[in-house]
């Protein structure tokens, strides 16, 4: 990405200035919402950072040596740190050698720019690494975390980076965006997403609406007693690429408004139906009970908790919602 996104304008000006006035922190810790592009925004601001020839609003030539051995991932100024694999930790060695790497005398641009993505998946003993050096930071070097869930970065790191959150940006103008990138369904696909654009662009790829219906289906079939929760949690747990509780929490809040205030007021219109068919057979009085609860669960789904013994007990949970239960079978 050349250009920050149309909602990160803000911080894009922000660290602008910062740059033209010397004034660029030594550790930036950039947080918010997952699907927003905050990796994207890092990467930018790093090629801005290294860049020999950028344009009046700060944004990388694209032309010049620099920029040409980023886009071949050969700029010996720019290390990237991230886990070795999808859902693992990064590791303490990975950081041991980025400190040495660092210890090198610069080669081409002013900065040296390190980024470090999923930085909540550090393990201790490689934030307990990074930390002397983020205590001690060298001239000219810029480190750039950044992370969807910040309660998972232990204080001590938090506390020596310059924070920039991101969030989720305005319904109407996710819809335009959206609309420059996908034919239809961008409506259904930035509800399925929670409002973040990028996973909506990515559940869309994926294909992962019909596996949200499935989600849902599974729910009805819970309360029919057709499926056993444990089973189906187990399920869930091993799709890592689908957020159940989080579409769950907006579906109960559904009910909620449906319940209340009517169907115009439901946020995912194309639910609707099954929605309906839900609202028949749950205890009203027990779902604003069953919404706590299932709040706690997505915010203990940031720490280190045990995420299939959270699925299990929300399911479990969600069984007992059913007005009648010696005979949950739905009409």
């Amino acid at each position: 990405m050349s250009s920050p996104y149309p909602w990160q304008s803000q911080q894009w000006q922000q660290l602008q200035k910062r740059h033209q006035a010397g004034a660029m922190p030594h550790a930036l810790l950039l947080h918010g919402p997952e699907g927003i592009g905050k990796a994207d925004f890092a990467q930018t601001i790093a090629r801005s950072l290294l860049c020999e020839q950028t344009g009046e609003s700060g944004e990388a030539c694209g032309q010049c040596k620099s920029c040409q051995l980023l886009n071949t991932g050969n700029h010996p100024d720019f290390i990237h740190i991230q886990p070795e694999e999808a859902g693992k930790a990064i590791k303490v060695d990975q950081i041991r050698e980025l400190i040495q790497q660092m210890g090198l005398s610069h080669h081409l641009s002013t900065y040296r720019v390190v980024l470090i993505t999923q930085a909540e998946q550090m393990n201790l003993a490689a934030s307990n690494s990074l930390l002397k050096t983020l205590e001690e930071p060298q001239a000219n070097t810029i480190i750039l975390l950044v992370c969807s869930k910040i309660s998972r970065l232990p204080a001590t790191i938090r506390s020596r980076c310059q924070k920039l959150r991101f969030s989720l940006p305005s319904h109407n103008e996710a819809i335009a965006w959206l609309q420059t990138k996908l034919k239809d369904q961008t409506e259904e696909i930035l509800t399925a997403a929670n409002g973040a654009p990028l996973l909506a662009v990515h559940m869309f790829e994926a294909d992962i609406l019909k596996r949200r219906q499935v989600v849902l289906k599974d729910l009805l079939d819970l309360l029919k007693a057709d499926q056993q929760p444990l089973a189906v949690a187990a399920n869930w747990y091993k799709q890592s690429d689908i957020q159940p509780l989080s579409w769950l929490y907006y579906w109960v809040c559904d009910l909620i408004r449906l319940k209340t205030a009517g169907e115009n007021y439901v946020v995912d219109q194309s639910a609707m139906h099954q929605l309906q068919t839900l609202l028949k057979t749950i205890d009203l009085g027990k779902l604003y009970q069953f919404h706590d609860q299932l709040g706690e669960a997505i915010r203990l789904q940031q720490t280190s908790a045990n995420g299939l013994l959270l699925l299990e007990g929300i399911l479990l949970s969600w069984t007992y919602l059913a007005t009648n239960q010696n005979n949950r079978k739905l009409a």
